[in-house]
């Protein structure tokens, strides 16, 4: 995600750094062969690359960053920070319904559902299935058991 936002950034002409804690950008794109086009895609457009550095602190106009490995201080000048940072559920509102359950049926309420960033954070295209699938079973008796999708039988011999 830090990839994308550092390019889009460059892309519309502002000078742009990326600071993160591993070897190289949006390292989980090393598992699926894109990290030598992103990587190479940033450098091109002048991304400014800090490998090995966490954000410790930010104020008006400037970060402070350290070196994952020794903690060396730097400050680096920033007009505005994008954090991509770790995914956490913000589910507070389904707490406070549930804490409320009593009160459900005189609202009309039979059930309420955690589904996509406030379950599990991911992916634009997790929260986009979880979503489409709430509202496929929405009203219907799902068996936790049962398999939702077809599988191939495999026989060995």
């Amino acid at each position: 995600m830090g990839g994308l936002l550092a390019e889009i950034c460059a892309r519309a002409g502002l000078e742009t750094s990326i600071v993160t804690p591993h070897a190289i950008v949006s390292r989980w794109t090393s598992n699926n062969l894109e990290h030598s086009r992103i990587q190479a895609g940033l450098l091109e457009l002048g991304v400014a690359i800090h490998p090995h550095r966490l954000l410790k602190s930010c104020r008006p106009g400037e970060i402070d960053i350290a070196c994952t490995f020794t903690g060396k201080a730097e400050i680096m000048p920033c007009a505005t920070l994008i954090p991509v940072t770790s995914r956490m559920p913000e589910d507070s509102l389904w707490h406070d319904l549930k804490a409320r359950q009593d009160d459900w049926a005189d609202a009309g309420i039979t059930s309420v559902k955690l589904i996509g960033d406030a379950y599990a954070p991911g992916i634009i295209a997790a929260a986009v299935y979880s979503g489409h699938r709430f509202a496929r079973e929405l009203g219907e008796e799902i068996d936790p058991d049962a398999t939702p999708f077809k599988r191939e039988a495999i026989a060995v011999e």
